[in-house]
C-alpha cells in the first residue's frame, strides 16, 4: 500500500488507487477547521486502506489549521490536498453568501467537485460528522448506474414529508418523499461529468429558486439527481440522536452539534474523544451564546422543539423571525405553483397538427 504523503495545492488529476474522500472548509473565524479535523482524524483511525483526503479551501484557512490538516495525515501514514476555490466559486455565484441562506458559502464547495477534481469518483462528508467505521464499505458501494449514493432524509424521522414539503418539492422537481441528505455522498464524478454541465445548472437552478432554498445545495442536489441516486443504509449517514445504535456507522451531528448541545450522550462522548486525539486537542471550544444555538426558524418542528429552553425574549424572537420568513417568500412561492401548474396543463393538452 502507498503510503506516501502527497501535499498539492491544485491537485487536477489524482491517483485512482486510494480512497478519495473530500471535506469543505470556509473558516473566517479561524476555528471551524477543527470539525473538519475531527472528521479527518476519524476516517483515519478506523480505516485501514489508503485515504486522500481533500480540501477544499479558499483564502481563510490558516497556515496553522493547514498544518495540523498535514501533521494529521503524517501521524497515520495518509495523504491530504488542497484545493483553493475562491476563483472558482465567484465565476458561478457572484454573491456565493446570498445563495448559501442560513449556511455558510462552504456548503456550496461541494458542487465544484466534478470541475475541480478529475477523478471517478469520490466521498464528500459534511464536517460535523464522526466516523466510527471503515470508510472503505462506502466507497466499495457499486455506483456504476448512478450518479450519487446517499441516504433517505425522511428514514431518520427527523423531517416528515409535509403538506408543504410535498409542494414544494413538485414545485421544484424533485420527489418529496424520497429525499436525500446531502452529507454524506458517494459522487459518481464520471457520469455527472458526462451528463451534466454543473456549473451552469447550478447558477439557473439557484437565480430560479433562491428564495425556497434554505437548505442551500441540498435542494439543487435532489431537483437535479432525483431520479438518479442509489439510496443506502442509513448507517452511513445517521442523522438520529439516538444511543442505541453508534457502532459502525457515520454519525452525522447535524442537528445537535456537540459544541452547542450540553447534553451527555454516548454520541457525543465519542465526538469530544476523537476531539482530544486531534491534532486540535489542545485547543479551546468556541463558546457559543443561546442565540447562535442550534435553533433555525426555517422549521417549525426545531423551533417548537427548542422553546421550552429558551429565554422568553428569545421566544418571541425567533417566533417573529420565523413568521417573517414565511411571509417573505410565499409570494414568489405561489407564482413558482402557477407556472408549474400551467407546465402541467400544457402538457396534458392535445398538440396541435401541423
Amino acid at each position: 500500500m502507498d503510503t506516501s504523503l502527497e501535499f498539492q495545492e491544485n491537485p487536477l488529476t489524482i491517483k485512482t488507487d486510494r480512497i478519495e474522500v473530500v471535506l469543505a472548509v470556509y473558516d473566517p473565524k479561524g476555528d471551524y477547521s477543527r470539525w473538519a479535523g475531527i472528521v479527518m482524524t476519524s476516517i483515519f483511525q478506523n480505516t485501514k486502506s489508503h485515504v486522500n483526503v481533500t480540501i477544499l479551501n479558499d483564502d481563510t484557512l490558516t497556515d496553522d489549521n493547514r498544518s495540523r490538516f498535514i501533521g494529521t495525515a503524517k501521524r497515520f501514514g495518509q495523504s491530504v490536498s488542497f484545493v483553493d476555490v475562491s476563483g472558482h466559486i465567484l465565476r458561478i455565484f457572484s454573491d456565493p453568501d446570498k445563495y448559501a441562506g442560513h449556511l455558510s458559502r462552504g456548503a456550496l464547495f461541494r458542487l465544484l467537485i466534478p470541475d475541480l477534481l478529475n477523478i471517478p469518483k469520490v466521498i464528500y462528508l459534511d464536517c460535523d460528522i464522526v466516523v466510527n467505521m471503515d470508510i472503505a464499505r462506502l466507497w466499495s458501494i457499486p455506483i456504476e448506474n448512478h450518479s450519487l449514493a446517499a441516504i433517505d432524509h425522511r428514514d431518520s424521522n427527523i423531517f416528515p414529508c409535509t403538506t408543504y414539503e410535498k409542494i414544494k418539492g413538485w414545485a421544484m422537481r424533485y420527489n418529496p418523499e424520497k429525499y436525500f441528505n446531502s452529507g454524506v455522498l458517494l459522487m459518481n464524478l464520471s457520469r455527472i461529468r458526462q451528463e451534466h454541465d454543473l456549473a451552469r445548472e447550478t447558477f439557473r437552478f439557484y437565480e430560479r429558486y433562491s428564495y425556497l432554498c434554505n437548505d442551500a445545495d441540498q435542494a439543487f442536489l435532489n431537483s437535479l439527481f432525483s431520479r438518479d441516486v442509489l439510496y443506502i443504509d442509513e448507517r452511513f449517514n445517521r442523522l438520529s440522536a439516538d444511543d442505541s445504535d453508534i457502532d459502525n456507522a457515520i454519525l452525522h451531528y447535524a442537528y445537535n452539534k456537540p459544541w452547542q448541545d450540553t447534553q451527555i450522550s454516548l454520541r457525543n462522548a465519542l465526538f469530544w474523544r476523537v476531539f482530544a486525539e486531534s491534532e486540535w486537542g489542545d485547543s479551546p471550544i468556541p463558546d457559543v451564546p443561546v442565540s447562535r444555538s442550534s435553533v433555525n426558524y426555517h422549521w417549525w418542528h426545531l423551533l417548537r422543539l427548542s422553546l421550552p429552553r429558551l429565554p422568553m425574549r428569545l421566544r418571541v424572537k425567533y417566533i417573529t423571525l420565523y413568521i417573517l420568513h414565511i411571509l417573505g417568500y410565499i409570494p414568489p412561492f405561489l407564482k413558482e405553483i402557477c407556472l408549474r401548474a400551467a407546465e402541467c396543463i400544457n402538457g396534458l393538452l392535445p398538440k396541435r397538427k401541423k
